[in-house]
C-alpha cells in the first residue's frame, strides 16, 4: 500500500512538473513575443499615439479595441511601431491565451487575462513625463 502510494505520488509529482516547464516555456515565448517586437516602442512621442482605447462588445464578452486618432504627432498610419508594439502585445496575449488552454494552466490563463487588460492611462502619462524629463 506504502509503495503504491509512493508510486502515485511520484506520478502527480511528474506530472506537475511537466505542466510547469510547460508553463515557463510559453511565458519565455510571450516575453520573446514582446520584447523582439514591441520594446521599439517606448519613446515618450510613440507613448502618446494610443492612450484612447474603447470597449466594444462582442458575442462573448467585452473586447477592448485601440483606435489611434489622427494627430499632430502622429506621422505614420496603421503600419508604424506603435501599432506594431501593440500586436505585438496582443499576440503574446492570444499566445499566453492558447497555451492556457492546451495545458488547462490557471497560471497561464490569469497572464493572459492580465496581458490584455488595458493599462491604466495615468501610468502611462506617468511615464511620459519621466521620458520628457
Amino acid at each position: 500500500v506504502l509503495q503504491q502510494e509512493c508510486e502515485e505520488k511520484a506520478g502527480l509529482w511528474d506530472q506537475r512538473s511537466k505542466m510547469r516547464t510547460e508553463e515557463l516555456t510559453a511565458i519565455a515565448k510571450a516575453l520573446e513575443l514582446l520584447t523582439s517586437k514591441a520594446a521599439l516602442a517606448w519613446s515618450a512621442n510613440k507613448k502618446l499615439v494610443g492612450l484612447q482605447t474603447q470597449g466594444h462588445g462582442t458575442g462573448r464578452g467585452a473586447v477592448a479595441v485601440a483606435h489611434s486618432p489622427p494627430s499632430f504627432l502622429q506621422f505614420r498610419g496603421e503600419g508604424s511601431e506603435v501599432s506594431g508594439a501593440r500586436s505585438a502585445g496582443k499576440k503574446a496575449a492570444r499566445f499566453l491565451a492558447l497555451a492556457a488552454e492546451r495545458l488547462g494552466s490557471k497560471v497561464l490563463a490569469t497572464a493572459a487575462v492580465r496581458a490584455e487588460a488595458s493599462e491604466d492611462h495615468f501610468v502611462k502619462v506617468r511615464s511620459i513625463i519621466k521620458d520628457l524629463l
